[in-house]
């Protein structure tokens, strides 16, 4: 969903109840995009999972497969990938 200055993420079944494997996995892999809306649905939906509660639970076993990917989006050559 969005609008002309605020956008936002709209999720069809209940966030907490989300599996973080291969939803959590498939946005860190998306950090690294530069365009509108792959790296806002990436960025977005990576900090609204991690700020479910108990979400460091749903974290762990995920762990070693979002690495990679957040290692790559942070050393990206080009400035606008994202910067958590």
């Amino acid at each position: 969903m969005h609008g002309s200055v605020k956008h936002k993420l709209a999720w069809s079944s209940p966030i907490e109840s989300t599996s973080f494997d291969p939803v959590l996995v498939t946005l860190a892999e998306g950090l690294k995009e530069t365009m509108h809306p792959y790296a806002f649905v990436a960025r977005q939906g990576f900090v609204e999972l991690l700020q479910i509660p108990n979400s460091g639970v749903k974290t762990l076993p995920v762990l070693s497969k979002i690495i990679a990917p957040i290692r790559t989006a942070l050393s990206h050559s080009d400035n606008n990938v994202s910067k958590l």
